[in-house]
């Protein structure tokens, strides 16, 4: 019986989205993570040992966005029937922020859901979550605490031009400066002066308006972020409370106070496998009746990179355009992959490559890195692959080429030594060297030049990752099996086998050799445990081929094995009175 007078509890409402009605409840719900769950277990029945708190007080889970780290927390929470006192970067800023909400929380007892209070002694606790602890600044405390986040240097005039004209030309035509005269026009923003001109440029109307403005700025004291890891650390140390805390990259905070090296439980958050992701997203998509078809399911498990949310946002998009193209507002053709585009710098990778390549002049590490947050390692597919599209002959694609191919000797001494200081030559051979080789008279007319397409060679690499686990899945158990490592059996074993499973024997061998040939694949799949994808994979087909099913069964009939070697053929019907010949 339910109480008329209180309303039941209703399911979120559709307009959610959906990463928020497929957040895990509880601690069994979190993908992926099974060492990070079993750890956070043994971190919450530590605080369920007695009255007192343990001598550990707080765990700390360290892993990319996307892992389940937040969620994790909360399902914690709710599996024990805690309190939650969540706090994130952008509101735990400063000591004062910290004291008033989480230091508070820390040091006092609980209630239930219907208002009673609960003791320490009767489970009732507070947990008390700190997000993104690692992007919490640190300035202005004392002691080891202040040299996590060092306060930002303040800007140099040169940094503060930049901003204020954006290009050199700008700048020189503010000031006054032209060619054939004292002082000369800069060049660009390096040659500027980080700090205030002297001699008569100094004394110019539109410089010292400048340099008045800019003062400013280095003398301003931000006091609004004082000593967040400082209250942090001391929180880890006084709590009678569980505190949680996550983090990206918890480094600076190990140097910032011991007490985030030695007073927490450090748990880490891996990268999501992709069979993981993709399990995840057949089940959404199966209890949410959404219609987006396999490959679009691919292609969301490819961009996710282990990004469980992300797909999970994904997934939305690729389901509403999925509803937009069945309603027929979006053309058929419109792909999922043109929708969703590419993470981190292949958002706009596009437009910084194509400036790059068409233009006439030479570009610096520095300005590079400030358009493209990008190593040189990801920019120089790009390059590689737009190259030939902006080159207006053989000479000048020639000559690109042979800049390139400098910037690649670059790289590879880097990466052999470790000299990332090489990473600078190298930048500024494949973006400035190479737009001065094909552009050598000037830069090309507007429109003389293709638009940049994103490299085949990753491409490829990101369309073949399937098959590359399933290769190292397989070469992993037979490895295993025969004692070698992964590597060896990979070049060695893995050859023998592809053959054995694609070498069918003729069918004019007769009904014996096949028979014999297909117990031989059946009893290697039994002895590897070989799975689906694994035998996809040997036998060159898709998963649901009927090979695959076959080898996957005990018993086989003989229709099962011509269809192994000549695919599904169409069934005969056959009169009752006569009995069907089999191989077995």
């Amino acid at each position: 019986m339910t109480d008329p007078e209180r309303p039941e509890p209703q399911a979120p409402p559709r307009a959610t989205l959906l990463v928020e009605r497929w957040r895990p409840r509880t601690l069994r719900e979190i993908v992926g993570q099974p060492d990070g769950v079993q750890k956070l277990r043994r971190f919450a029945e530590s605080w369920l040992a007695g009255p007192r708190a343990p001598r550990i007080r707080a765990a700390l889970l360290e892993g990319a966005p996307g892992t389940g780290k937040t969620s994790a927390a909360r399902a914690l929470a709710e599996e024990y029937g805690w309190s939650v006192i969540e706090m994130s970067a952008s509101d735990a800023r400063n000591r004062e922020a910290l004291q008033q909400v989480a230091g508070r929380a820390s040091l006092t007892n609980s209630f239930s859901e219907d208002g009673r209070f609960l003791s320490s002694s009767q489970g009732g606790r507070n947990v008390i979550i700190l997000d993104d602890v690692d992007c919490i600044p640190s300035r202005g405390g004392s002691g080891e605490e202040s040299s996590a986040h060092p306060r930002a240097a303040p800007p140099t005039l040169r940094e503060f031009l930049r901003g204020r004209y954006r290009e050199v030309k700008a700048l020189n035509e503010a000031w006054g400066l032209k060619e054939g005269e004292e002082p000369a026009p800069y060049a660009s923003f390096g040659d500027v002066p980080a700090t205030a001109p002297r001699g008569n440029l100094g004394k110019r109307p539109a410089v010292q308006r400048d340099v008045a403005d800019w003062q400013p700025e280095v003398k301003r004291t931000d006091r609004t972020d004082r000593g967040g890891l400082a209250a942090v650390a001391e929180l880890i140390r006084e709590t009678r409370q569980p505190l949680i805390l996550t983090a990206v990259d918890p480094r600076a905070l190990s140097r910032a106070s011991v007490a985030f090296r030695t007073g927490v439980v450090r748990i880490r958050f891996y990268h999501l496998r992709d069979d993981s992701v993709r399990a995840q997203l057949h089940r959404v998509t199966a209890a949410e009746h959404l219609g987006v078809p396999p490959a679009s399911l691919e292609t969301i498990v490819r961009h996710a990179k282990g990004d469980l949310r992300a797909a999970l946002n994904d997934l939305e998009l690729a389901s509403t355009l999925h509803e937009l193209k069945e309603q027929r507002v979006l053309p058929p053709s419109l792909d999922v992959e043109q929708v969703l585009g590419w993470r981190d710098i292949q958002a706009n990778m596009f437009e910084a490559v194509e400036k790059i390549l068409s233009s006439s002049r030479f570009w610096r590490t520095g300005e590079v890195l400030d358009g493209l947050d990008a190593s040189p390692d990801d920019l120089l597919p790009w390059i590689e692959e737009n190259l030939p599209r902006h080159a207006p002959g053989p000479a000048e694609l020639a000559a690109g080429f042979d800049m390139l191919a400098r910037a690649q000797r670059h790289l590879g001494r880097a990466n052999r030594w470790r000299i990332w200081t090489l990473w600078s030559y190298a930048t500024e051979l494949m973006t400035g060297g190479v737009s001065l080789a094909l552009h050598p008279k000037g830069p090309p007319p507007p429109g003389a030049f293709a638009p940049t397409e994103f490299p085949r060679f990753i491409a490829g690499m990101g369309g073949s990752r399937g098959q590359r686990q399933s290769r190292d899945a397989l070469a992993g158990k037979v490895g295993k099996f025969d004692h070698l490592s992964r590597k060896k059996a990979r070049e060695s074993m893995l050859p023998f086998l592809e053959r054995l499973f694609r070498d069918v024997p003729d069918a004019k061998g007769g009904a014996e050799a096949m028979k014999d040939h297909h117990a031989r694949l059946v009893h290697v799949a039994k002895d590897l445990r070989l799975e689906a994808r694994e035998l996809a994979y040997l036998l060159q087909v898709e998963e649901d081929h009927a090979s695959v099913r076959n080898l996957l069964q005990e018993e086989k009939p003989a229709t099962d094995i011509a269809a192994m070697v000549e695919g599904p053929a169409p069934t005969k019907k056959t009169p009752s009175n006569r009995g069907q010949r089999t191989l077995f």
